[in-house]
């Protein structure tokens, strides 16, 4: 029953001006990211939250957030595009990290940086490492973590870390402190007592040069918060594991007048369907819901191979299931091109929907009785009980 509430998830059906059906797809789910991102997503919500509502310092404090965010001027950039979050596996566990990311760092002057590095404990999210306005970390080549901190002109820090199970670990530190020593400034430490530069041994500027550039800052290829899309507490993520395809003639490319070609038809029938038989069974285009429906169960099923109906032409996979709901606030209109594979597929399964044979697999593959008869004894691929045409699981 699992499987059947999931896959209800995706044939969810909307009624319009005419009835919407989305065809959500189901992708091969890793179990763990999936995991992950219901984990971190409660942390990646608030931030948008934050953002949206332009909060200061302490109300992104009080919320357990990085408190340097309230010092953003939100009316100036767009901090919904301009950060967001990315996923690392850093030590290489099997659990990916959460960084919490901007384009320029603070104050727009310090690119790569992150702000917030969390892991899951206990499928609970950790904080890891959280940046201020005088200390940043950045992301290192070789999955090092690397700290930058400085109190002005005469005292600042660079140390780099491995990163294991939660710790960071000291791999070593360079600091220049004019103050101890102006004429001999840079020195070197593998100790983790940061700032205590008694503690550490001299070395020439040279030296310190090597060393700082042996490790390079890579840039954080993050998600901007605006494109992110919500995780459901079972792990389901719409835009992850779900694709739409609205059962509308634009989404097909059709005009109202559209009718199947006789290709299909010879396609389902074999090629000895003639003209007058096409002639005779052709209507003009009246939506695809069954065939859209078919091809998901197919999909969900593993019975058709959905690598080959991905069209680069069309839009299976490029717009996140929850922008189906607001296709026609943002103009966002899922559009699957009529020579793609996946149409031609969803025309047989339409053409081939007033079939007994088309009722017993929808029967087999959800497990109930989803058809009833009428009283003139015609097959009704919806069950009467169905408000709106809306199937339940």
């Amino acid at each position: 029953m699992e499987k059947i509430k999931k896959l209800i998830v995706v044939l969810l059906v909307a009624v319009m001006t005419l009835p919407l059906f989305p065809l959500g797809v189901l992708a091969e789910e890793n179990s763990r990211s999936v995991s992950e991102e219901s984990v971190y997503s409660p942390i990646i919500e608030k931030y948008i939250e934050g953002i949206n509502n332009k909060w200061d310092a302490e109300q992104f404090k009080d919320a357990g957030l990085n408190p340097e965010f309230g010092y953003f001027d939100f009316d100036k950039i767009d901090y919904m595009q301009k950060s967001g979050y990315y996923y690392q596996d850093v030590d290489g566990n099997g659990v990916k990290e959460l960084f919490i990311a901007t384009e320029n760092g603070f104050s727009n002057h310090y690119p790569d940086m992150f702000l917030d590095m969390y892991t899951i404990v206990n499928n609970q999210a950790v904080l890891v490492g959280r940046a201020q306005s005088r200390g940043r970390y950045y992301i290192c080549n070789d999955s090092k973590i690397g700290y930058m901190d400085s109190s002005g002109a005469f005292f600042s820090i660079w140390s780099y870390y491995s990163y294991k199970d939660t710790e960071l670990n000291l791999i070593e530190s360079v600091a220049y402190d004019a103050q101890t020593d102006e004429n001999n400034p840079w020195f070197y430490t593998v100790n983790s007592d940061l700032g205590d530069v008694s503690k550490y041994k001299p070395i020439t500027e040279e030296k310190a040069r090597e060393i700082r550039n042996s490790y390079e800052d890579m840039p954080i290829d993050y998600t901007p918060f605006l494109e992110y899309k919500k995780v459901n507490k079972d792990g389901f993520s719409h835009n992850d594991n779900g694709w739409p395809i609205l059962n509308w003639s634009d989404s097909f490319e059709y005009g109202w007048f559209y009718k199947i070609p006789i290709e299909r038809y010879r396609e389902v029938y074999g090629n000895s369907f003639s003209k007058q038989e096409y002639k005779q069974v052709s209507k003009n285009w009246g939506g695809n819901c069954a065939g859209l429906s078919m091809s998901a169960i197919l999909f969900y099923n593993q019975e058709l191979n959905i690598q080959n109906y991905k069209d680069t032409n069309g839009l299976l996979n490029k717009v996140g299931y929850d922008e189906v709901n607001d296709v026609f606030g943002r103009g966002c209109m899922p559009i699957l091109k009529q020579n793609s594979e996946l149409t031609k597929l969803i025309e047989r399964y339409q053409i081939y929907q007033n079939s007994e044979e088309f009722y017993r697999m929808w029967k087999i593959f959800l497990n109930k009785n989803i058809g009833d008869y009428d009283e003139t004894g015609k097959f009704m691929w919806y069950p009467k009980k169905c408000s709106k045409w809306q199937l339940t699981g």
